[in-house]
C-alpha cells in the first residue's frame, strides 16, 4: 500500500526514479497514510461520542414545561402570602422569632 502511494506521489510530482527520490516518496506516503489514519480514528471517535451523548440525552426525562413552572411559582407565592398573613395576625410569634434570631 505504501509503495503504491509512493509511486503515485512520485509520478504526480514528476520525480526521477533515483533511490533518494524513491525513499522521499515512501516517507511522504507513510506520513500521508499516518495522517489519514489519525484523522479517520479521530472522526470515528467523535462520531461515537456524538451518538453516545444523543443516547444519554434521550434517556433523560423531559424538563417541566412553562405551565408547570408557572404553577409552581404561583403555589410558592401563595404559601409565602399565607405565611406572611399569619405572621401579621400573630405579632407575638413574630416577636418571638425576632428574639430567637437576635440571639
Amino acid at each position: 500500500m505504501i509503495d503504491l502511494l509512493a509511486f503515485a506521489i512520485a509520478t504526480e510530482a514528476g520525480r526521477p526514479a533515483t533511490p533518494e527520490a524513491i525513499e522521499q516518496s515512501r516517507q511522504a506516503a507513510q506520513t500521508a497514510l499516518s495522517d489519514h489514519a489519525f484523522r479517520y480514528l479521530h472522526n470515528s471517535i467523535d462520531q461515537i461520542r456524538r451518538e453516545a451523548a444523543a443516547e444519554q440525552l434521550a434517556k433523560l426525562p423531559r424538563p417541566p414545561g412553562f405551565g408547570a413552572v408557572l404553577l409552581a411559582n404561583l403555589v410558592a407565592l401563595a404559601i409565602a402570602g399565607v405565611l406572611a398573613g399569619w405572621l401579621a395576625l400573630h405579632p407575638a410569634t413574630l416577636a418571638g422569632l425576632a428574639g430567637l434570631l437576635a440571639g
